[in-house]
């Protein structure tokens, strides 16, 4: 592949995620230095996200509503887009078969036609930083095992996905185990974080401690948790925090519909008048990443919150409400410092806090040694599809 390759980008990326919107940048980072010529083509239901942050001529929205005739990813302007490509990258973690008969919520629908397509017009597939799972009935395995299948070779953002996709019968010899692209993402600098805290305290000068929270819980937690409670939990959990340690609580959103729980959260504090609401409605994912590397350590719950405060170089404290999470505390060498959603207790919770503040430099230093090897490992990545690609191997 030579010239200025086209490049369709497969992914979540409407905006309203900041984890699936900083894979995006970071992938739009990897193909500026590795084939700056290229155009990368993403389906969005809201071009405005793209058309806001990246430069057109580098990286294009391509509208994908019912009257392009098109349901979500799956419709004409995704057969227009993988015509026109050189390259086809399937992206972040949407390989799962929850709703699988429903576009507007699942991807994979969408991504076995770019496979067919891909396999048709002779067109190479890529996977590119792929999470994947669950795959609950056969014919979610099925049409991940045709997907898995039709790729020229699926670069891994954890061991858990490799497992996994070797399970429904993917060739190993196509699998190889990289990490999450959010790794290598670089933040603006860092007094704008400061900046942006102190502009929702002005009064405060001392450290601040960061909350993740979600209410995408029901698809993923098979138990009885129901969202009073939950939020009554944390609640009670962010209060015992705060009466213990001297600092004040940034509650941190990572996507927008987490917005109104978190504020239901807040709401339900004691200690309410310490704590301000940092959302990725307003920031984008760079300058999210700098108001994590001003905490002094941050407590998640979506999976790229956590990643995120890594990138920050901040410790991130696991709270597990999907087996995603899990892994990464592991990953990250802190299955010790993560408290499991099911089991959650205020009490339980402030000990782990606790712990972890009084040890907090030293799992700094750590978690900043693991980071810089897993951002690394992010980077092959681009190296090994462009060496395929467009290099002295394409």
């Amino acid at each position: 592949m030579t010239g200025s390759p086209t490049i369709t980008i497969l992914g979540s990326y409407s905006g309203r995620n900041a984890g699936d919107a900083a894979i995006l940048f970071q992938i739009a980072e990897d193909f500026a230095r590795e084939a700056p010529e290229s155009l990368l083509l993403v389906p969005t239901t809201h071009t405005r996200f793209i058309q806001s942050h990246f430069d057109p001529d580098r990286v294009r929205a391509i509208r994908v509503m019912p009257w392009d005739l098109s349901v979500r990813a799956l419709g004409w302007p995704l057969v227009r887009c993988i015509k026109r490509s050189h390259l086809v990258l399937i992206t972040d973690g949407i390989l799962f078969d929850i709703h699988l008969y429903n576009p507007l919520f699942n991807f994979m629908p969408a991504i076995g036609l770019a496979a067919f397509l891909c396999r048709r017009w002779g067109i190479p597939l890529v996977g590119y930083n792929v999470g994947a799972g669950p795959f609950t009935t056969p014919s979610g395995r099925r049409l991940a095992r045709y997907i898995c299948q039709s790729c020229d070779h699926i670069y891994a953002r954890e061991e858990d996905t490799k497992r996994l996709l070797l399970d429904i019968g993917t060739p190993e010899d196509k699998l190889t185990v990289t990490a999450d692209s959010v790794f290598a993402l670089k933040g603006t600098a860092a007094d704008v974080g400061a900046r942006v805290l102190s502009e929702l305290a002005p009064e405060w000068e001392g450290p601040w401690v960061g909350l993740n929270v979600t209410s995408y819980l029901g698809t993923w937690l098979r138990v009885g948790l129901d969202r009073p409670t939950i939020i009554k939990k944390l609640a009670a959990a962010a209060d015992n925090l705060l009466q213990r340690l001297p600092v004040r609580l940034a509650v941190v959103t990572t996507q927008i519909m987490d917005i109104a729980f978190a504020k239901e959260m807040m709401e339900a504090m004691t200690c309410k008048d310490r704590t301000v609401l940092v959302t990725n409605e307003r920031l984008n994912p760079r300058e999210l990443l700098s108001v994590l590397s001003v905490l002094e350590l941050f407590f998640g719950m979506r999976l790229h919150s956590l990643i995120l405060a890594t990138a920050a170089g901040t410790v991130g404290i696991g709270i597990v409400y999907a087996p995603k999470v899990r892994s990464f505390m592991d990953l990250m060498g802190l299955k010790d410092y993560c408290i499991e959603l099911v089991d959650f207790e205020p009490d339980s919770f402030c000990q782990l806090a606790l712990k972890a503040w009084s040890e907090r430099d030293r799992l700094r230093e750590s978690v900043h040694r693991r980071q810089e090897e897993l951002s690394q490992s992010a980077l092959s990545t681009r190296k090994l599809v462009a060496e395929n690609y467009w290099g002295e191997n394409a």
